[in-house]
């Protein structure tokens, strides 16, 4: 999968939302690894782009899967994708995942997505 710029609804939060990370498979093995904090700085049905200070391998020399986990619309969902790219910055790593996660988890993510923008909108 590559990241796609050009998903039809993609939501950049104006303060990032909180989340944590694990590692679950580097190539071909599964790992287990403890939990990182991350931000997400934007998200769509696809993937999403994060922010942290842990620095992950290069993802166009190894292929890296994260287990993404985070709270949306009071609702705590749990998203697997892959690390497709990655950004150096002075304190810290942005990098972009392709979700990975069945069609129905997805769903729920921007179900729940779109009632975020929905109340931030009201709310303004």
């Amino acid at each position: 999968m590559k990241y796609r710029r050009e998903d039809s609804f993609r939501y950049e939060f104006a303060e990032p939302l909180d989340g944590h990370f694990k590692l679950v498979k580097i190539e071909d093995h599964d790992v287990e690894s403890s939990e990182g904090q991350l931000s997400i700085l934007d998200i769509s049905p696809g993937g999403m782009k994060i922010e942290t200070t842990f620095e992950l391998p290069d993802p166009k020399k190894i292929n890296i899967f994260l287990e993404i986990e985070f709270t949306l619309q009071e609702n705590e969902l749990i998203l697997r994708g892959e690390v497709v790219w990655k950004t150096i910055l002075s304190n810290s790593y942005e990098y972009g995942i392709d979700f990975t996660s069945p069609e129905n988890e997805r769903q729920q993510m921007l179900t729940d997505l779109k009632g975020y923008v929905r109340d931030r909108r009201t709310d303004s």
